[in-house]
């Protein structure tokens, strides 16, 4: 297998790195089928309710439906950048590394959440930021 790891991750070889692209692969896969999916979702609705009146609770729950739909749509788009973000970083040689602070990301880490950019102390720093 020829790529541009250059990764210093204890573990983490071509081996690994290969099995992990083919988790990502899939993943962007599925995603990809799933926001179509839910493409077709939101088009289908939004043909019935240009062509069909409703009004009262009917107008307000499909209303509700759009809006889960498009929160959907949303969360598949960002996961599908962070899949994309991580298949780039295999390309670059940088996968593995914490685009933060540069550590290396642990492999169990990796093998649970493959598009991962951030080791966890990293993580869990931004993910603070956001909350307060």
């Amino acid at each position: 297998m020829s790529t541009n790891i250059t990764n210093n991750a204890k573990g983490l070889n071509d081996a690994v790195v290969a099995s992990l692209k083919e988790k990502l692969e899939s993943k962007l896969k599925d995603l990809a089928q799933q926001d179509h999916a839910l493409r077709e979702r939101l088009a289908a609705e939004d043909s019935f309710v240009r062509n069909t009146y409703v009004a009262g609770q009917d107008g307000a729950a499909i209303s509700e439906v759009d809006d889960e739909v498009i929160a959907m749509i949303q969360h598949d788009r960002a996961e599908l950048r962070d899949i994309q973000a991580a298949l780039d970083r295999m390309s670059e040689g940088s996968y593995g590394q914490c685009t933060e602070c540069g550590e290396d990301i642990s492999i169990a880490r990796l093998e649970v959440l493959p598009e991962a950019s951030h080791c966890v102390a990293c993580q869990d720093k931004a993910e603070h930021r956001h909350v307060h």
